[in-house]
């Protein structure tokens, strides 16, 4: 949602917002390069595994409430 302010343009509100994620980028990358030497791996790359992570472990959570569910369902004569 693009901030609204009269004496700003929006397309300098892009690019300050733009300019600043690869800026933190850059220096999450190197951070991470520095902490891990010999096995390089990019902040991108962080973010995905984090978010596999994540969606595995919802659809395990996921699966060991199903059967629990289904005896709530057959309960109900659903």
């Amino acid at each position: 949602m693009p901030h609204k302010d009269p004496g700003i343009d929006p397309f300098l509100w892009r690019l300050i917002v733009e300019y600043s994620g690869n800026y933190i980028d850059h220096i999450l990358d190197h951070y991470l390069r520095h902490i891990n030497k010999g096995f390089a791996i990019g902040f991108t790359s962080v973010l995905i595994i984090v978010g596999s992570i994540i969606d595995l472990r919802r659809s395990y959570q996921a699966y060991n409430v199903m059967p629990s569910l289904s005896k709530a369902l057959r309960q109900y004569g659903v």
